[in-house]
């Protein structure tokens, strides 16, 4: 069962861990897991089953809807978990980062055959798709819109709908032209980066093309312009503009102040690249800033970085200004721009990435003493999925106290005390444990979870597994992955566990060119073959680029059924050999003079 779940109408299916919770054993990640997708499946009733796409080139009116609608499902029962700002993080950011490749494809994309069905379950169908609703009603405003979808699944009820459809029903209700507005951001592959300067105090000079992974490119956009909302707030407060760029640039009126934001509370899907003279005003405001708008601006600065649009250490002389901050979001975007950063310069190099492991500990120590291990009685939600991610941080970056911690802890678990680590941190103590001493603990791990019945247990001890550094024991981690104890719907949790390491990098591809044949034969008919592709490609380099690229076509078998997997993996690659080559001794520089 490679998906999740599926919303068969009038029979819903999920995965044992996506449907089972039980509050002594359940991480609450997964807990908030099983309830979006309960959420998805059950909107697809609506959107799917009732109202059914005219062909896949319209997928997305099943699968963005399903995306943005569970989120509102979610954040209607539990309102005290704020996942609207987990969606702009995760589900939005994912969109943003596959349609950064000239690889991706438009939402509405033409299917021709059978073969390349499978190829769209992806973040632009899902991901995108949402994030483009997320625009359209903070465009025109959730009661217009309620209005003109239920306009829109009452005439297509028990038929099928297109694109154009939609636009018709929600162009009807709010007196707007959103064919016009809209069809680019659907019609088109990829999505704008806008530039700002000051032209004046109280005039915006501002343009836009299209943001790509691997650079700015003349002509990138093709001549297409989309229909921007740029959103802007500034310093005198109020509510946000709600000027449009249509055209590849303009001016735009705002009033005189001290700073401004474009893209307010994130809610369009695009980067925004300011100059200094705005840029900097900006950074010394980050804590008075929304928690939203405090992740675009972090979020933005290490993405334009890594594609060539401003310099990495920009956005690492940024961090100083969440120096106080104490949102999971706003952590998680942090984390996941640093990790990148470790995970392509390791291969650049290593020492450099030593060098930088204790700038990012201090950046994490104030919020783990804060935050402790035990949960706190005025925690929330949030609190225990920012506990989680920044324990699991400090302890990948080899923290001396999160190791011994861990150890203190695994000892009393496996003594039978079964309340001695709360579910949300298990996945930390197990990962800190196999980074730091695999040989010790892999055995016990495996143990573990041959003797657990817990789905959600065997899920955190899977992703622990490819923690491993030494070795030999990664080579045992991967043998246990195609072993009877693993089923095959869950074998990418522990290969896409090693893969996002950089101890097991190498040893995964060679594990994957030499099981492609049955990969290719268990897995070749659905999407997860490539997700078994990204997971096993995170290389940075020309000779690792060159390498994968001859394995792909020297294949014999019909790759058209991976074609776009395969190509967005090489541009994943070309993109971080571009980022060193621009980058790499800046930042070498960089972290010699902290």
């Amino acid at each position: 069962f490679s998906a999740g779940a599926m919303e068969n109408w009038g029979l819903v299916t999920y995965r044992t861990v996506l449907v089972l919770f039980d509050e002594a054993t359940t991480p609450v990640q997964i807990k908030q897991r099983i309830a979006y997708v309960v959420g998805h499946e059950l909107a697809h009733q609506w959107f799917g089953n009732l109202v059914t796409m005219e062909w896949w080139t319209h997928l997305w009116l099943n699968e963005g809807f399903a995306t943005w609608v569970g989120w509102l499902a979610v954040s209607h029962i539990f309102p005290e978990w704020h996942v609207w700002d987990q969606f702009v993080v995760q589900d939005v950011g994912a969109g943003l980062d596959l349609d950064s490749l000239k690889s991706s494809h438009p939402i509405e994309v033409e299917i021709a055959h059978a073969s390349k069905i499978d190829e769209i379950f992806d973040a632009i169908s899902y991901n995108k798709g949402a994030a483009v609703i997320h625009m359209i009603v903070c465009f025109i405003g959730e009661d217009v819109f309620r209005e003109g979808m239920r306009a829109y699944l009452k005439q297509h009820m028990y038929k099928n709908a297109a694109t154009g459809d939609l636009w018709k029903a929600l162009s009807e209700a709010s007196g707007k032209d959103l064919v016009s507005v809209m069809s680019g951001w659907t019609h088109h592959t990829g999505y704008p980066v806008v530039s700002v300067s000051r032209k004046d105090a109280t005039t915006l000079q501002v343009s836009q093309e299209r943001f790509l992974s691997t650079g700015p490119e003349p002509n990138a956009s093709n001549g297409h312009n989309w229909h921007v909302p740029l959103r802007i707030i500034t310093s005198t407060g109020g509510d946000p503009s709600s000027t449009l760029l249509e055209q590849e640039s303009g001016t735009v009126e705002v009033a005189e102040s001290v700073w401004l934001k474009l893209n307010s509370q994130q809610s369009g899907f695009f980067r925004v690249k300011y100059d200094d003279a705005l840029f900097e005003p900006l950074c010394a405001v980050v804590p008075t800033l929304s928690p939203l708008d405090r992740v675009g601006l972090i979020a933005d600065a290490f993405a334009l970085a890594a594609a060539g649009y401003s310099s990495t250490v920009q956005a690492l002389k940024l961090l100083p200004s969440y120096s106080n901050e104490d949102r999971y979001i706003v952590w998680s975007s942090i984390r996941s721009g640093l990790s990148d950063i470790l995970s392509t310069w390791y291969e650049f190099d290593p020492a450099v990435v030593e060098k930088l492991r204790p700038i990012i500990l201090k950046l994490y120590e104030p919020v783990v003493i804060k935050l402790g291990w035990e949960k706190r009685p005025e925690d929330g939600h949030t609190d225990s999925l920012l506990r989680s991610l920044i324990l699991s941080a400090t302890g990948a970056l080899g923290s001396d106290l999160i190791f011994e911690e861990s150890k203190r802890l695994f000892e009393l678990l496996i003594d039978g005390n079964q309340s001695a680590v709360h579910p949300d941190l298990r996945s930390i103590v197990f990962g800190t444990l196999m980074n730091r001493d695999s040989p010790t603990y892999f055995d016990k791990l495996v143990k573990m979870y041959r003797e657990n019945e817990s789905q959600d247990q065997r899920t955190v001890i899977m992703g622990a597994l490819g923690a491993a550094k030494d070795e030999a024991v990664i080579k045992q981690v991967l043998e246990f992955a195609k072993s009877s104890d693993v089923r095959k719907q869950d074998i990418i949790h522990v290969i896409g566990g090693v893969g996002a390491r950089t101890a097991g990098r190498q040893l995964v591809w060679e594990w994957f060119t030499t099981n492609f044949e049955w990969l290719y034969d268990e897995f070749g008919g659905g999407f997860l073959l490539g997700r078994f592709i990204s997971s096993c490609t995170n290389f940075s380099t020309q000779a690792r680029l060159d390498e994968v690229t001859a394995f792909f076509s020297s294949q014999t078998k019909d790759m058209s059924v991976v074609d776009r997997a395969v190509k967005q993996a090489l541009e994943g690659i070309t993109s971080r050999v571009n980022w060193l080559k621009r980058d790499g001794d800046a930042v070498a520089a960089w972290v010699k003079a902290q």
